[in-house]
């Protein structure tokens, strides 16, 4: 079976030149004809059997615009063989080729698939042929969050019972939404105080009863520092957080899930979208059409450059980032010795029972009636956009590239069944 076939814009491309040719070449007509036929029946075929195309005015323009340019080239061509201002128009045409190029991106834009990442950009002289899209060709959104991403440390939040042992230790993606919601804090009013060292940052807060920290550690705390420097800069941090507790709880998840919700989390991120409950009470966003198809879109950006984009993301943002890997570390370093390893993804129904039981142990009236009263919206965020990820096997292409948090996962399972 052959594996690198023309794409839907190589077709499209090959289809306008054939064409014109059919035209410019009056004796080779029958032949150019036989070649549109062919041409047009494997663009059929890819219509039809593609449930991912997108029809509408971009691509048409796209393929006016594709069909333009290779007319102008054709003409050029023509000029230069002819002697007519020959540098001149060979520079134009190659400004033109890169036109060419992008509208066949477009193109590939509205049904996935290979792309051409080299194109030629128009010289200042040329200006005026410059074609107005509206958007880059990618759109990529992904690179700009890798781009605006931590250098490579990570974060973790901490939620301290005041005047007990109990805390728990957890990091974005985590539980932190319904950890909020059950401890009272509204982190989008709360003030926060911020401690910072070389080597760690804090943020704090509190309430009548918890306290809530978010530490993050730079790159430079995993990579830079000998063994005397890391004991120093975390015997600073002790004096702001207090992390000897003997009741002290590890929340940790499995990396493909987490994944999965880290990656859904740019609905909010990108878009400036909240979670809300529909009639059925199902945690959900409200999206209108235009931001699920361009969130599909990066979606399939991602999915067309996985083994590129994804590492990236992977290590620069804090809802993706090996939690499992990191945790360890952070156990290490600290020499702390959890009372309890929960795994957030073993639910009963929609609800981590094992959880639930620790927080009522230690929670007030009030805090109790939250757990019991908690909303699915509040329990199951990001579920409704799950279906997003049926068009490629995310786990598939994951798993080769967190070899090291699968290990690292498997040994916090292993705690956690021998607790």
């Amino acid at each position: 079976m052959r594996e690198y076939l023309p794409t839907l814009g190589e077709l499209i491309d090959r289809l306008t030149i054939c064409q014109l040719k059919e035209v410019k070449i009056p004796n080779k007509k029958s032949e150019y004809g036989k070649e549109i036929k062919q041409i047009v029946s494997d663009i059929n075929k890819i219509i039809n059997e593609s449930d991912d195309l997108e029809f509408d005015g971009e691509l048409v323009r796209a393929i006016v615009v594709l069909s333009q340019m290779n007319t102008h080239i054709w003409v050029n061509e023509d000029n230069a063989r002819n002697g007519d201002n020959k540098g001149n128009e060979l520079m134009l045409t190659h400004g033109l080729n890169g036109i060419r190029n992008t509208a066949k991106n477009k193109i590939q834009e509205k049904i996935g698939g290979r792309k051409d990442y080299k194109i030629d950009c128009l010289a200042s002289d040329f200006s005026d042929w410059e074609i107005s899209w509206d958007k880059p060709i990618d759109n990529n959104k992904w690179n700009e969050t890798v781009k605006n991403g931590n250098p490579g440390g990570f974060a973790f939040q901490v939620f301290q019972k005041k005047d007990s042992d109990f805390q728990i230790i957890t990091t974005a993606k985590c539980g932190t939404r319904w950890l909020d919601s059950i401890t009272g804090f509204d982190r989008a009013n709360v003030k926060t105080k911020q401690i910072s060292s070389n080597f760690w940052h804090l943020w704090m807060s509190e309430n009548e009863r918890w306290r809530w920290f978010q530490i993050e550690m730079p790159y430079e705390y995993q990579v830079q520092m000998n063994i005397q420097d890391k004991e120093k800069t975390l015997e600073n941090l002790r004096y702001v957080w207090n992390w000897e507790k003997k009741d002290t709880i590890l929340l940790y998840r499995n990396p493909f899930m987490r994944i999965k919700s880290g990656i859904l989390q740019k609905v909010e991120s990108w878009y400036k979208k909240s979670l809300v409950e529909n009639e059925k009470g199902q945690a959900t966003y409200n999206l209108s059409n235009d931001i699920e198809k361009d969130f599909s879109r990066q979606l399939k950006v991602l999915n067309d450059d996985f083994s590129t984009i994804f590492p990236h993301i992977h290590m620069k943002d804090n809802h993706c980032t090996p939690w499992s890997t990191y945790s360890l570390q952070l156990l290490d370093d600290l020499k702390i010795t959890p009372k309890v390893y929960i795994n957030l993804d073993l639910k009963e129904g929609n609800r981590n029972e094992y959880l639930d039981k620790w927080l009522k142990a230690v929670g007030s009236e009030e805090e109790i009636k939250r757990i019991d009263n908690q909303s699915e919206a509040a329990l199951n965020s990001n579920n409704t956009l799950y279906r997003l990820f049926d068009k490629f096997d995310l786990d598939q292409k994951v798993e080769p590239l967190i070899t090291q948090e699968l290990t690292s996962y498997n040994i916090l399972e292993h705690k956690r069944c021998k607790l």
